[in-house]
């Protein structure tokens, strides 16, 4: 194997964790690569430690620009990249040491154009999930048919950009055809895109990559371009599609990954659903709590409905979300609180089954505890909501709207 292999690392205020990924990626076992360094405008020390590694390894290139936002940065990286394959390490995220020969022999084994790989949540010294993957080598078509079917809010690959291999012009092209205003799932925008154009796509079965949640994700604070974003996103996936034998079955699902993301960033924008969206509809003045204080709890807890009371807001972490300042009660708090329903704001189906079955093992009535429901998200009103998108503008504003009183299901 002799081909070079780009890895761009995108930075923006990463001085905590930058050291540990640069060091994972220079001890690669596959020698052949670049790493192109692109500090997206930070204020912290990131320049020092960029400017360390390129005095140390003359595999490592630094390069500044203003601040543009991740795929700006990631475009940067690839413009300047000369490798004949391109790979994506986020600044506080660390590989193992044969992340790029585990994707480059699979790619000469099966011809593919686009290779993703397995990543895994790390935070505080423990390793969590792992993303799901499926199998085989599959035509770029094919993948998109089967993003997240059968099941809304649970993809059957990761859509980050990272712990993929890409053939160089099949990702450039992605990048300088997204709209840069794209900040919030943005890595979907450029994944579907690669897809679209994707020739073969073969899925490495192996953990390669550890990436954490930034505190950031987790304290997100919602501004008003979240829903722009998304009628932006929505727009571009769906004029990507546009032809495709099996359009309507790919429609179906980036309008999924649309609610998803409004479900995390921009909850007002059902706020005139009659109840809780898109648990059901819940009758005005009733008590809720709310399980769960991830980023969808938070933004739930945020944007709480006013015709309804919220009773309280619970996490088995509760201690850690209680020290990034959140009003979070430990779960043994439940059995002193009043409630008449507890939502458990989990987007991963068979977690959220997961907790409402420990949740009737201590005593909590079946009834009163609700998940989302799946028949919301292919809903009238959610298709209405949908269109609506394409009404909203760069004047986009949270204003909450009246309570609507007839919702089609």
């Amino acid at each position: 194997m002799d081909e070079l292999i780009s890895i761009v690392v995108p930075i923006y205020n990463g001085e905590r964790y930058l050291a540990e990924c640069l060091d994972s990626i220079q001890a690669q076992d596959y020698r052949r690569i670049e790493i192109i360094l692109v500090d997206d405008g930070s204020t912290d020390g990131t320049a020092e430690i960029c400017q360390r590694y390129v005095a140390d390894d003359q595999r490592f290139r630094y390069i500044y620009q203003e601040n543009g936002g991740q795929n700006a940065a990631r475009k940067t990286g690839v413009e300047h990249a000369v490798g004949d394959w391109v790979m994506f390490v986020d600044a506080d995220d660390f590989v193992t040491a044969d992340y790029c020969s585990s994707f480059l022999n699979l790619q000469h084994e099966t011809g593919a154009d686009v290779i993703f790989g397995i990543c895994q949540r790390y935070q505080d010294g423990k390793y969590g999930r792992k993303s799901k993957l499926l199998s085989g080598v599959l035509s770029g078509e094919k993948v998109l048919e089967n993003i997240i079917l059968p099941r809304p809010f649970e993809t059957n690959f990761s859509g980050a950009l990272f712990s993929v291999l890409y053939q160089k012009n099949i990702i450039q092209n992605a990048l300088m055809a997204v709209d840069l205003r794209i900040r919030f799932a943005e890595d979907w925008a450029c994944t579907i895109y690669s897809l679209r154009q994707a020739q073969q796509v073969a899925f490495l079965p192996k953990v390669v990559y550890f990436y954490r949640l930034a505190e950031s994700s987790c304290c997100h604070t919602h501004t008003k371009s979240v829903v722009l974003d998304q009628k932006i996103l929505r727009y571009f996936l769906l004029h990507t599609i546009a032809g495709l034998k099996n359009e309507l079955v790919i429609r179906h699902q980036i309008n999924w990954l649309v609610v998803n993301n409004l479900l995390l960033g921009g909850y007002e924008y059902f706020s005139d659903f009659l109840g809780l969206y898109p648990f059901g509809e819940i009758a005005s003045g009733k008590r809720v709590v709310i399980y769960g204080a991830g980023v969808f709890g938070e933004e739930l807890h945020d944007k709480f409905p006013q015709s309804l009371v919220l009773a309280g807001w619970v996490d088995r972490q509760a201690t850690y979300y209680q020290s990034l300042g959140k009003p979070v009660s430990p779960v043994e708090d439940l059995q002193e609180m009043a409630f008449d329903y507890l939502v458990i704001a989990v987007m991963n189906p068979d977690t959220a089954e997961e907790i409402a079955r420990q949740l009737q093992e201590k005593r909590i009535p079946a009834e009163k505890i609700l998940r989302i429901d799946e028949r919301w998200i292919d809903s009238a009103y959610t298709e209405q909501k949908l269109q609506e998108l394409e009404n909203v503008d760069e004047n986009y504003r949270y204003v909450p709207a009246a309570i609507s009183s007839s919702q089609g299901k």
